[in-house]
């Protein structure tokens, strides 16, 4: 491997330990996890919308939720509908 190719992986690396890995400790307080739950919401939203454009939005959601979420939220598709309204 080249040096330049190595010279790109360190840097790659430590932008990415240090944007991703280093924001972990700020996502374990409240605001963090609060901040943390909002971005699974609107990634659920924004899958939902690839799987099955053609329903509405909250029927879409609830969906995904269904179809994808682990067994114990399944049957808070609904609350977490509501939640993200």
């Amino acid at each position: 491997m080249s040096a330049s190719i190595e010279k790109d992986i360190d840097d790659f690396r430590f932008q990415f330990d240090s944007m991703y890995v280093g924001g972990i400790p700020r996502l374990l307080d409240d605001v963090g996890a609060f901040l943390a739950f909002l971005t699974i919401l609107t990634a659920t939203d924004a899958l939902a919308g690839v799987w099955n454009p053609t329903l509405g939005s909250g029927e879409r959601f609830k969906g995904f939720v269904q179809a994808y979420f682990p067994a114990d939220l399944k049957p808070r598709a609904e609350d977490l509908w509501c939640f993200r309204n």
